[in-house]
């Protein structure tokens, strides 16, 4: 360290002695004591860490060139650690949102594809059209002799989703006199293909409801023309009103 950093052997004595006694380096393990041969003094090794500690310590040309180099060095593994880190985060986070899409979509299969039976309620947020239309088509689907909508705004998209009634289902549409957007020719075309639908007018209702062969009640938070364009929920309510509200009608 004397030819290292250029300075007295007594100088260099004097910063290891400070290195140890500050507690900055533990001496018993980095100091090894040579023995050459009986005769011949002992010769302390240090380690890189005393090395490094005298280093910052020494007042000299050479000490204030190695210590110019060793926070050199000092910063790029610290840029090399942060920029890693970084990256590392940035990992972490694709992962957390793919896991939660995951899971998302996972809640979605069982929700419309591994159950048979409709959920009792749920909500549908801003842009889900296709999940929406999905389940009111699986209601749709699930008469076997007669469907009776309650929709104060229909149109030929409702018509639409209608047509994925079982053949022989007779279909009955209660619409506002403001609301009703189809035509007749809407209508009879429907019949020709389909058939079995009919429409009426009443400013009874304010929101929609959904009656599936006398027993199965539904309320639903939007027009079925408009499903998924604005976040609604649906409910499954106890059949014993189905009689009250089929008499409104």
């Amino acid at each position: 360290m004397c030819e290292l950093f250029q300075r007295e052997r007594s100088v260099i004595t004097k910063h290891i002695r400070n290195v140890f006694s500050e507690g900055e380096c533990d001496e018993k393990n980095n100091v090894q004591i040579l023995h050459i041969n009986q005769r011949g003094r002992p010769i302390a090794l240090y380690s890189l860490d005393v090395i490094i500690s005298v280093g910052y310590r020494v007042k000299s040309l050479i000490g204030t060139c190695f210590r110019r180099w060793a926070t050199g060095i000092l910063k790029k593994k610290m840029l090399a650690g942060a920029q890693q880190s970084a990256q590392l985060a940035a990992i972490d986070r694709k992962l957390l949102s793919h896991e939660r899409d995951i899971a998302d979509l996972k809640e979605k299969v069982d929700f419309f594809v591994q159950t048979q039976t409709p959920p009792l309620q749920g909500v549908f947020y801003e842009g889900q059209l296709w999940d929406a239309c999905s389940l009111v088509e699986k209601l749709i689907g699930r008469a076997k002799k007669e469907i009776v909508l309650i929709d104060s705004w229909v149109g030929p998209t409702t018509l639409d989703m209608l047509a994925k009634k079982r053949k022989g289902v007779m279909v009955e549409v209660v619409t506002s006199p403001r609301g009703n957007k189809l035509a007749a020719s809407d209508i009879t075309k429907f019949n020709a293909q389909y058939g079995g639908i009919s429409v009426k007018t009443s400013a009874a209702f304010h929101d929609r409801f959904l009656i599936v062969d006398d027993k199965e009640l539904y309320l639903i938070g939007a027009s079925l023309k408009d499903l998924g364009r604005k976040c609604f929920g649906f409910t499954v309510l106890c059949k014993s009103n189905i009689p009250d509200i089929l008499a409104k009608i």
